[in-house]
């Protein structure tokens, strides 16, 4: 088996296992605005940049919940200017 079969393979797996742990996580943002409690915490944003990769990849297609919730964390009034900084952190 060659490279391009592995990376095939690897890639499918991670999208099943993606699928799967969304498939649970849409069901538990059923009703909440934040994944604990009524306020944003750490998960909030840790799942946020988490699926906002899972977007870029086309893993949210299936899951409105997720990306309506994604779009919420990065229309924050804040986001933009705390991931402009993190952003600069990492280009230094």
């Amino acid at each position: 088996m060659g490279v391009a079969f592995e990376a095939v393979t690897v890639d499918l797996l991670a999208r099943d296992d993606f699928g799967a742990m969304a498939r649970v996580l849409e069901q538990h943002m059923t009703g909440r605005k934040f994944v604990v409690g009524q306020t944003a915490t750490v998960a909030d944003f840790m799942l946020a940049h988490t699926l906002d990769w899972a977007k870029i990849a086309n893993l949210l297609d299936l899951f409105p919940r997720l990306e309506a919730y994604t779009e919420q964390m990065y229309a924050r009034p804040r986001a933009p200017m705390r991931i402009a900084a993190a952003r600069a952190s990492i280009e230094r």
